[in-house]
């Protein structure tokens, strides 16, 4: 786990918004604050900006899909390298707490997205801990 940032390329950083907002909408709503936090989140791990019509398409977007991307996660596992896996799921992170609580939904989400790209539980405590420092 370096701390540079990584170089993702398109579909990875959509796949990483989509993960974000996912997880800002785990407790059930989107609220309007969390737009700044997925673009603040999403600048510092992706190292590139999005917009709030990217932020609000991916707010459609999940709401469609049932919120559920862990199907998506696990069929491109093989396809992500690791730093993409880091880089997601620190991202996921930084939007879980945001808001200064962790409801169990949004950590169980975590947990299945970790799960999905296979990334192991020691791993994943290891990322949360970096996430936290």
């Amino acid at each position: 786990m370096g701390s540079s940032k990584p170089r993702v390329g398109k579909k990875e950083r959509d796949l990483i918004l989509r993960a974000m907002v996912s997880m800002a909408i785990a407790d059930g709503k989107f609220c309007e604050g969390e737009t700044e936090t997925v673009k603040s989140a999403y600048q510092d791990v992706a190292g590139a900006a999005c917009s709030e019509k990217d932020v609000e398409t991916a707010v459609k977007n999940c709401q469609k899909e049932g919120q559920s991307l862990s199907d998506e996660l696990c069929a491109c596992h093989k396809a992500l390298d690791r730093d993409t896996k880091e880089t997601l799921l620190k991202a996921c992170y930084k939007v879980l707490l945001a808001d200064g609580r962790v409801a169990g939904r949004e950590r169980k989400r975590l947990h299945d997205y970790a799960a999905a790209l296979k990334v192991p539980e020691i791993h994943l405590t290891a990322i949360l801990e970096e996430v936290s420092a």
